[in-house]
């Protein structure tokens, strides 16, 4: 489970304690919590202790240079077929990147 926010205005003040009662009502007790801040981002990633530790490359990617912000919560199943149609030569990409 992913949540976080967008600060769009730089001017805007967000409490951080905001996004800790969400974790808290969200949040059990075999939770495993990540927390992502990256410049006006700020998530956090939650999941099941049971489940093998996620590499945060396969989470969060960010390209300044294009002002892109990609948090992701899944598995892509067609990475060959997608490296084929979009003609990617470097496989070793994160799936976020992709």
């Amino acid at each position: 489970m992913i949540f976080g926010v967008v600060k769009l205005d730089s001017s805007a003040t967000i409490q951080d304690q905001v996004l800790i009662n969400i974790l808290n009502h969200l949040s059990w007790s075999d939770a495993r919590v990540k927390k992502i801040a990256y410049h006006s981002f700020s998530a956090y990633y939650i999941e099941d202790k049971r489940l093998p530790p996620p590499d945060l490359k396969n989470i969060f990617y960010h390209n300044d240079k294009e002002n892109v912000y990609i948090l992701m919560d899944g598995t892509i199943y067609n990475e060959k077929e997608l490296y084929s149609l979009l003609d990617i030569k470097n496989k070793n990409i994160s799936s976020t990147e992709l």
